[in-house]
C-alpha cells in the first residue's frame, strides 16, 4: 500500500514538473521575438531630433511578445519590427516616444556644421566694389596696350638698325687663341668658337690672350706661331674671317716698359692697349695706371668695365672719358649694365669669349636687348666706328 502511494507522488510531481515546463517554453521569449524588442529599445531620428520608446511601452511590448500564443518567426518578427516604425508622430504625441536630450544626430551636426562654415565664408569673403574691378580692369588694359606699344617700338628699332646695316663686325678681346690660357684648350675648340662668332656676323677678331707679368705665359713669338696655324686652319673654314693678336694686359708694375719691348701685344700692333685690372682695386689706383700708359703713347681700354664698382660712379666714368680712355663691356653684361650704355659711358662691346662650356661667345640675346635699347648712333658707335679705328691701326 506504501509502495503504491510511493509511486502515486512521483507520478505526479512528474507530471507537475512537465506542465511547469511547457508553461515556460510557451511564455518565453525566443529569438526572433528579442530582435524586435532590440529594435524597439533602439533610438530613432525624426525631423531633426533622437526619440527613444518609453520603459512603459517596452516593457508592455515584452509582456505581449511572452504571452503563451505569441511565438514569432523570423517573417513575423521582421513585420512587427515594420510596424514600430510605423505612425511616429502619434506615438511621439501619445508619449511612446520621447525625445533623447541633449543628442542630436549626425545629420543635424553635420548641417550645422555646414551652415557654420558658409556663414564663416561670407564673413571672410568680402563682396569687392564694383568700382574697384571696374579700377582694376582699366589698369590691367591699360598695361596689355602698354607691353603691345613697347614691343612694337622694340621691334621697329630693330628693324630700323638692321636696315641701316648696324651689325656685330668685331671683336676686340676674346680667348679664342687654342693653348696659350685659360681659354680655348684645343685647336677644335678655337674653330667651334670662331664658327659661332661668324655666323653672327663677326669678320674681325682679335686674339687677347692673358698676360701678366710674374706669371707664366707664352712669348710673343709662341703666340705668333699658333696665331699662324690657327689663321690656316680657319682660313679653310672661314675665308672672310680675319684675325689679329693682341694681349689682355694685367696693369702690374713695369707693364709700359714690356709693351716697349715687344714682350707683352697691343691690341693688333695699333696704339691701343686692353688693360685688365683687380676688380676691388680703387679709382686712383686704376686711374694712375692708365695715365702711365698714356704717358707712354698708349690708349687704355679697361676690359670688362663692368666688373669694377670704384669705376661704375658717374663722376669716375666722366674722367675716364674726359681723359680719352675707352671702356668695353662685355656681350653677357648687356642686361644688367645697360643703363651705362644708353648713358653713352660704355665704347665697345665684346665677347670675351673662353669657351664652348662657359663664357661663351654666343650674344644673340643680348644684342637684342641691345637693339631694342639704345639709338642708331648708340649702336653704330659701339659695333662699329669705334673698333673700326682700333682694327684700322693693326700691323698684324
Amino acid at each position: 500500500m506504501r509502495q503504491n502511494r510511493r509511486k502515486i507522488c512521483v507520478i505526479a510531481a512528474l507530471i507537475l514538473a512537465w506542465l511547469d515546463v511547457c508553461s515556460a517554453l510557451a511564455g518565453s521569449i525566443n529569438g526572433n521575438e528579442a530582435g524586435v524588442l532590440a529594435a524597439a529599445g533602439g533610438k530613432f531620428e525624426y525631423e531633426g531630433r533622437t526619440y527613444q520608446a518609453s520603459e512603459d511601452f517596452k516593457a508592455e511590448l515584452e509582456s505581449e511578445l511572452a504571452r503563451d500564443d505569441v511565438d514569432l518567426t523570423a517573417e513575423e518578427a521582421a513585420e512587427y519590427t515594420a510596424r514600430l516604425y510605423e505612425g511616429i508622430p502619434e506615438k511621439i504625441t501619445k508619449g511612446i516616444l520621447k525625445a533623447v536630450e541633449g543628442e542630436e544626430p549626425e545629420a543635424v551636426i553635420r548641417e550645422d556644421e555646414k551652415k557654420k562654415e558658409e556663414t564663416g565664408k561670407n564673413e571672410n569673403e568680402k563682396e569687392i566694389p564694383p568700382w574697384i574691378l571696374a579700377v582694376l580692369f582699366g589698369f590691367f588694359c591699360g598695361a596689355v596696350l602698354w607691353l603691345i606699344i613697347r614691343q612694337i617700338c622694340r621691334d621697329r628699332r630693330i628693324q630700323a638698325v638692321s636696315q641701316a646695316g648696324i651689325t656685330p663686325l668685331f671683336d676686340i678681346h676674346c680667348h679664342i687663341m687654342p693653348g696659350v690660357d685659360d681659354g680655348a684648350p684645343d685647336l677644335e675648340t678655337a674653330l667651334e668658337m670662331l664658327g659661332v662668332e661668324f655666323e653672327q656676323g663677326i669678320r674681325h677678331v682679335i686674339l687677347t690672350p692673358h698676360y701678366r707679368p710674374g706669371y707664366r705665359h707664352c712669348s710673343a713669338e709662341q703666340l705668333f706661331e699658333v696665331l699662324d696655324r690657327l689663321k690656316k686652319a680657319a682660313g679653310e673654314r672661314y675665308p672672310e674671317l680675319e684675325l689679329s693678336l693682341g694681349n689682355e694686359l694685367s696693369m702690374k708694375e713695369g707693364i709700359s716698359e714690356r709693351l716697349e719691348g715687344k714682350k707683352a701685344l697691343t691690341l693688333g700692333g695699333s696704339r691701343y692697349v686692353l688693360a685688365e685690372f683687380e676688380p676691388e682695386e680703387s679709382f686712383p689706383r686704376i686711374y694712375d695706371g692708365c695715365m702711365r700708359l698714356m704717358r707712354a703713347g698708349y690708349v687704355p681700354v679697361i676690359a670688362h668695365v663692368e666688373r669694377y664698382p670704384a669705376i661704375l660712379k658717374e663722376e669716375h666714368i666722366r674722367e675716364f672719358r674726359h681723359c680719352g680712355i675707352l671702356l668695353q663691356m662685355n656681350y653677357e653684361s648687356i642686361p644688367r649694365f645697360r643703363k651705362y650704355i644708353k648713358a653713352g659711358y660704355v665704347d665697345l662691346l665684346s665677347t670675351d669669349a673662353h669657351g664652348m662650356d662657359r663664357r661663351t661667345p654666343h650674344f644673340e640675346r643680348e644684342l637684342r636687348i641691345l637693339y631694342e635699347s639704345c639709338t642708331q648712333d648708340q649702336i653704330q658707335r659701339i659695333l662699329k666706328d669705334t673698333p673700326e679705328k682700333i682694327w684700322s691701326q693693326r700691323k698684324y
